[in-house]
């Protein structure tokens, strides 16, 4: 499943990008966040409390930074988690662009989901991970402003 989009930031491109490329900054923005841990290595192990539809589940969740350009404020991350609800694996993009006075982060993600939360059905997944992206993105921007 391939979904993308971008959100408005009021804080400089630099500021941005340092904070959304430091995984002990942005976990703390994910929905339904119970518990995290940030290796050296950037690698995050975290527990998260999913609500969608008729599924409840707690998921353990990875993830890792696989490519990080600072210079064109750009990173690739790698993710992958299960709970009873089922699985999940993928890769994000995201980039910062905009000046000193602004930015706007565009994301892309591809994403595979398996077990019952992937039985119901690409338009409600793709509603459902939209709405906690923004929810995660209002948090990021929240904590930049």
């Amino acid at each position: 499943m391939l979904m993308q989009g971008t959100f408005a930031i009021p804080c400089g491109r630099e500021k941005v990008y340092t904070f959304v490329s430091e995984p002990a900054s942005v976990i703390k923005c994910v929905p339904g966040l119970q518990d995290y841990t940030v290796d050296e290595d950037k690698m995050v192990s975290a527990t998260v409390k999913v609500s969608f539809g008729f599924i409840r589940s707690i998921f353990q969740a990875t993830s890792k930074i696989s490519k990080e350009d600072p210079v064109a404020h750009s990173a690739t991350l790698e993710l992958n988690g299960s709970g009873a609800g089922g699985g999940f694996s993928g890769s994000v993009e995201v980039s910062v662009t905009g000046d000193d006075a602004s930015s706007e982060l565009g994301w892309s993600a591809n994403v595979s989901v398996n077990g019952p939360l992937g039985s119901l059905g690409k338009p409600l997944l793709e509603g459902y991970i939209k709405k906690m992206v923004e929810q995660m993105l209002s948090c990021v921007k929240t904590k930049l402003s």
